[in-house]
Parts: C-alpha cells; structure tokens; sequence
C-alpha cells in the first residue's frame, strides 16, 4: 500500500518505503538518523526531492540507503536556493550518501534538466537504473 507523505515531512530513523511526495509546494522529504528510503516517488517538488541531514548521534557514518526510487521534476522554484533541479542534497559531513539504482529522470543518470541532479557534499549514484521504476501507485484518499 502507498502512503501519501507530507509536505516537507521528516522521516527519522526508520524504513521508508512505497511511499509518494508528489508535487508537493516544498521540500519532497526530509531524512534524519538512519535506516533505509527504497521504492518512493519523489518528483515535482519546488524545492529539493529529498534533504538529507544524517545522523545527529553519529555523524561520521553512512545512516541512510536511499534506492529504487524515481527521483526527477524537482527544485523548481527559485525561492529554494542551491536546490535547483536537485532529486538528492546531500546536507552532511558523511563521506557519501549511498543513492545507488534510483532513477533520475532520463537513461543517462543524473544531470541537466529532464533528469535531477545528487546535489550537496558526495553522493554515490552509479549504477543508476535507466528508466522509471513500475511503482504502481495507489490513490489515497
């Protein structure tokens, strides 16, 4: 089953999936602590797909997963600056943030409008999938 999540909502320490942030008027979702993001859709946000602060207890490790989402149409509005056409931002000291086999909006990966960008300090991307994930959402009312 889909989850609609909130504007903006804050997604702590936990697993996160099968959920949609579709064109939302901010942010898409922002991830705090550890745990894992897979099977979402994340597009058309004004602001950035997905913020990622990291761990408040230990910041020097990797704290999320973040995979088998599609991640494209968002940072939109200019009103968010250094989020344009960002699908990731990666807001941490972490040495990465893992965001292997997400799919970015055009077959080529990451980059220049259609396609969002793993904006922010490192991000691993690479293998990204080529075409949209079948998500298969489910209206929820």
């Amino acid at each position: 089953m889909w989850h609609k999540l909130a504007t903006g909502q804050v997604v702590p320490d936990s697993a996160a999936e099968r959920n949609a942030s579709v064109g939302k008027g901010n942010r898409g979702v922002v991830l705090d602590g550890r745990g894992e993001f897979a099977n979402n859709a994340v597009s058309g946000n004004l602001g950035v797909g997905i913020l990622f602060n990291g761990s408040l207890v230990f910041p020097e490790l990797p704290t999320y997963v973040v995979e088998d989402n599609n991640l494209y149409g968002n940072g939109t509005a200019p009103f968010y600056p250094g989020e344009e056409n960002c699908g990731t931002l990666n807001n941490t000291l972490l040495p990465f943030l893992d965001a292997r086999n997400n799919y970015w909006g055009q077959k080529t990966g990451p980059g220049n409008n259609p396609a969002d960008e793993a904006c922010g300090n490192r991000t691993v991307v690479e293998p990204y999938t080529s075409r949209e994930a079948n998500l298969k959402l489910t209206r929820v009312r």
